[in-house]
């Protein structure tokens, strides 16, 4: 793991288990989420997403999820094109790429300083 990561508290390091699930989803034959950014930002942080294994069911609960919940915020946005998003804990996660809001949203993400810095 790059020492980045490593220097990262279990809490901390607990933000990149839904960066290697959206990655994995995104590297597999069928992705569901499809989320590229989360692959590149795996490969550019050297997050190994060989290990743990993680069984293909948890990676499409997660993909199923997150995709859900980008459809939640494409419509709260679509309709209030001014919002204001403030998206807590959002560790490495892409959903504001995703999600493409308008030029009025504005958008804060919101985690641990360390967490933050990888962003």
């Amino acid at each position: 793991m790059d020492s980045l990561l490593a220097d990262l508290t279990p809490v901390e390091q607990a933000s990149l288990l839904g960066l290697r699930l959206r990655a994995l989803d995104a590297r597999s034959a069928t992705p569901i989420l499809d989320d590229c950014v989360a692959e590149q930002t795996a490969d550019a942080t050297g997050l190994d997403l060989t290990r743990p294994k993680i069984l293909r069911g948890v990676v499409l609960v997660h993909a199923v999820r997150a995709k859900t919940l980008d459809g939640a915020v494409r419509q709260f946005v679509a309709r209030h094109p001014d919002a204001v998003v403030v998206d807590l804990g959002c560790g490495l996660d892409s959903r504001r790429q995703r999600c493409a809001p308008g030029p009025g949203v504005d958008w804060y993400c919101v985690d641990l300083p360390s967490v933050i810095r990888l962003r």
